[in-house]
């Protein structure tokens, strides 16, 4: 999980990139991301899974969810899923919240 908060962050983007590669039938990997992201600070997260020809049975699944805790602050994602088979169980998903409370 990231989580910027301290203001030696403000303006900042952090970028998290992964790159999962399923080369053999019955491969199983679950990636979850998380950020929390304040002020005017940017997450990124950019992943890829690819499931290569014979990788028959593979179970892939890739979530990223982000909390924004400031109207100014930015989250953005690109989950991508790249199937070469059939036969196999592969779900890819994002979601994003703004988390503030008015009073």
């Amino acid at each position: 999980m990231a989580f910027w908060e301290d203001n030696h962050f403000k303006n900042k983007v952090l970028l998290n990139r992964t790159d999962i590669h399923h080369t053999a039938p019955g491969g199983c990997s679950t990636q979850m991301f998380k950020a929390a992201v304040t002020d005017t600070a940017h997450a990124v997260f950019q992943g890829k899974i690819e499931v290569a020809p014979g990788a028959a049975k593979s179970d892939a699944r890739q979530n990223s969810r982000n909390l924004l805790l400031s109207e100014r602050a930015v989250a953005d994602s690109k989950p991508e899923l790249i199937i070469n088979t059939d036969d196999v169980m592969c779900s890819h998903g994002s979601a994003t919240n703004l988390a503030i409370t008015k009073n």
